[in-house]
């Protein structure tokens, strides 16, 4: 645990420049307009302050966002949430070892372990309700105790069990399999699909192969899926090779052009204007955008520069 809390400490510290202050924290302050848990107040983020707010993020939050909030609010929305946490529990943890510890829970219910894993299940879910949304992930701090509470399920199928019992245990465990693999399979086949992930990460290649730094200002349709995000980079931005930015605000695209542009060739990509995107470079900001956008280079890539 002590190496785990480090660990964060130095992640915080890359990313928001303070071991205590996590990244999500800033994306809260600086985005967020529904609060994180169910009791809390709808907040007025910073971005909103300072005025225009892209279209997709007004979207995003003030819409789905803000709605998840407003159907959970209260005490009624927090047990409803626990309702949902123990729905998640069954559906991610599997059919076969779902099942079973309940099936056995009066046999290993009944022990010190058994006894502490059902007090530390119950206590984790009550949290979790009290967040506006629940996901598997959330629920990640009771996972060994869910293993432990089918081994101990599993630890009871002989004992007093006639063989019909115990084919029917042993049924359950092999459709959980079965729906692990199935999992797997349709979880790797929708990877494949995610054309514009391989699309961001060829740009981001290509980029990173040619000399100097790049900066790309990421421009979004109204349209957008907010969950195909273009715009995330490794923790020490200054010394990245592509930065990726959103460009739709005018004012914070010039304040990026005016910082970045003695040191980085900038481009600006319309990820929804066709395909492929249109990566168009601005050459009057960088001495070497000249060398960058030439014809036979931008064809060769699928690049193209500003007419």
């Amino acid at each position: 645990v002590c190496l785990a809390l480090l660990l964060t400490a130095f992640q915080n510290h890359a990313v928001s420049g303070s071991y205590t202050t996590m990244p999500y924290q800033i994306h809260e302050r600086d985005y967020g307009v529904a609060p994180l848990f169910v009791f809390g107040s709808p907040k007025n983020p910073r971005i909103e302050q300072q005025g225009q707010v892209p279209a997709i993020v007004s979207e995003y939050h003030h819409g789905w966002s803000l709605d998840c909030y407003q159907n959970r609010s209260g005490w009624r929305g927090w047990l409803v949430g626990w309702g949902l946490a123990w729905q998640t529990v069954f559906q991610f943890w599997g059919l076969g070892l779902a099942l079973l510890p309940l099936v056995t829970l009066l046999f290993w219910g009944r022990t010190r372990v058994g006894r502490a894993a059902i007090v530390a299940i119950g206590l984790q879910l009550m949290a979790s309700a009290a967040v506006c949304w629940v996901y598997p992930h959330y629920l990640s701090p009771i996972v060994a105790w869910l293993t432990l509470a089918a081994v101990l399920g599993l630890r009871h199928l002989p004992n007093g069990w006639n063989k019909a019992a115990q084919s029917l245990a042993w049924g359950l465990i092999g459709m959980h399999v079965l729906l692990l693999w199935g999992t797997t399979m349709h979880t790797r086949r929708n990877a494949e699909n995610d054309d514009w992930a391989h699309r961001r990460l060829s740009i981001a290649q290509q980029l990173a192969a040619l000399p100097g730094k790049h900066l790309v200002l990421v421009h979004y349709a109204d349209q957008h899926n907010v969950h195909e995000e273009w715009v995330y980079n490794l923790a020490d931005l200054e010394e990245s090779r592509v930065l990726w930015a959103r460009g739709e605000r005018s004012v914070w695209r010039e304040q990026l052009s005016q910082h970045y542009s003695a040191e980085r060739c900038i481009w600006e990509l319309r990820v929804d204007e066709g395909l492929p995107p249109k990566l168009l470079s601005r050459p009057g900001e960088s001495p070497s955008a000249s060398e960058l956008t030439a014809d036979s280079w931008a064809s060769s890539t699928g690049l193209a520069s500003h007419p």
